[in-house]
């Protein structure tokens, strides 16, 4: 899939050079989103846990 984004220049070069030498955008990016999907999985799941 083809997705075209507009992020903030800072935050990206931030990316960047936290990221592997051998790290493409692409990477990077999915990345991102995995570590995303971890987060929110981790939220939601915190929140069904409190429900009574």
């Amino acid at each position: 899939m083809t997705v075209t984004i507009d992020i903030d220049d800072a935050l990206y070069l931030q990316a960047r050079r936290m990221a592997d030498a051998t790290m493409d955008d692409a990477m990077l990016f999915r990345m991102a989103l995995q570590i995303f999907i971890q987060t929110q999985s981790a939220k939601h799941e915190r929140a069904w846990d409190a429900e009574p």
